[in-house]
């Protein structure tokens, strides 16, 4: 996850959370477990609260 969370990172900064869409790559399994979803709500919201 800590792969995932730095790709998460890396896009809503170098965006500024600006007309970001997140979307499944190879790093997230489909179907999407909740946990996977509700991490990465976690991390975007921790990375805009970070640049705000």
């Amino acid at each position: 996850m800590n792969e995932l969370r730095s790709q998460i990172y890396r896009s809503v900064m170098m965006t500024q959370g600006q007309r970001l869409i997140l979307t499944p790559g190879c790093g997230i399994r489909h179907p999407y477990e909740e946990t996977t979803i509700q991490f990465i709500q976690k991390v975007i919201k921790e990375t805009e609260a970070f640049i705000k």
